[in-house]
Parts: C-alpha cells; structure tokens; sequence
C-alpha cells in the first residue's frame, strides 16, 4: 500500500507485477477535504493484468488529474486499465482525462475476476475517442454507486460509460445507484440510453 499524501506522478506505462508472484496496488490519500494528488502525463497509465500476476487497483481518496487537458490532445490509452481484475475506486474524483481508445478515465476489459467498484466518486470533462467518456467496459462485473459524471463524451458510444456484456464470459451484473449524468454526451448514440450505454 502507497499512502499518498502529495503527488504521485504517472509518467509512463506502470504495467504492474511480473507473473513471478502475484501483486496489487493501493493507493490511499489522507481522509479529510485535502485528497492526494494522482498526476497522469503524456501517457501515463496503470496497468492491471490478471494474466501478468495483479490481483487489482485501489484508489483511496485521490484525486486523479490528467493533463491532457493542458496539452490538448489525447493520451494514447486510459490512465487505468484492468484485464481481468479488479479495480476500486473509492472517493477519487478524475478531471480532465482524454484518451485515443475506449475509456477516458478508466478501461475494464475481460471475464473471469473482472470488476469494477466505483463509489463516492466524480469525472469531469474526461474523453474517449471510442468508447465511454469516462469508463469503458467490456465482459466485467460493474459497480457504480453515489457518482457524478459531468461533461464527458465519447466519440463512439456511451458518453459518461460504456458497458458490454461478452456472453462466453458468462453473466456480467451491472449495478448502477445513486449515479448522475450531467451534460455527458456521445457523437453515435446507437444504444438505449444517451449519457450510459448499455449493449
């Protein structure tokens, strides 16, 4: 575990663990109303892997900032991916993320152990040039709870987030409480719902 009480910076690819042994990474700010500060550049990224080894991602009161807001163009990849493990998200607020693929904040892809838990959260103005603004999911378990999306957009579909179920995988839940979209948006709604898609 990583107690984060400054900036800790994502300068590059971070693909966690080496399939020697398994792995995690938490990552917890101080509580109260200063959060630690999660800084993406360029392309910075976390990567969680099940088949390298990583059993998941906890973020913990952080704010995760990405500064291709700054830079004006996107990022190749989301600053968070999982492959078939877990990622948690509790208290983090993201602004500002922009990626040239599916997710502008966060990209969840796989079966099996793939989950994702989103609570007490926010991501704001983040971009995608595929797939959900903020979040793309694709085969993995989802869970969002008490979370604002504002002003996110998604080239392909699903402006705030994007969740397709993969039926060899078998069932995925998706459970969505207590969340707000807020001016989110996409260029081709081709799904049931104009801020969330859902295939």
């Amino acid at each position: 575990m990583h107690q984060l009480n400054g900036i800790l910076r994502i300068l590059g690819q971070m693909v966690l663990c080496t399939r020697l042994f398994p792995c995690a990474l938490q990552v917890v700010g101080p509580s109260g109303p200063r959060l630690g500060i999660l800084e993406r550049q360029g392309n910075g990224s976390i990567k969680c892997a099940d088949s390298q080894g990583c059993t998941g991602v906890w973020l913990v009161n952080v704010q995760l900032v990405c500064l291709e807001s700054v830079t004006k163009s996107p990022a190749s990849h989301s600053p968070l991916a999982s492959d078939s493990a877990l990622i948690s998200l509790v208290n983090v607020h993201a602004t500002g993320c922009w990626s040239a693929s599916d997710g502008g904040v966060l990209r969840c892809f796989g079966g099996g152990g793939a989950e994702l838990r989103v609570s007490n959260s926010s991501f704001f103005s983040s971009k995608s040039s595929g797939m959900g603004g903020a979040i793309s999911a694709f085969a993995c378990t989802v869970r969002v709870e008490d979370t604002v999306f504002q002003g996110c957009r998604a080239d392909g579909g699903g402006g705030a987030l994007a969740v397709e179920a993969y039926t060899c995988y078998g069932e995925e839940g998706v459970v969505l409480s207590d969340v707000a979209l807020i001016g989110c948006r996409c260029h081709r709604d081709i799904f049931l719902f104009g801020d969330l898609a859902a295939k």
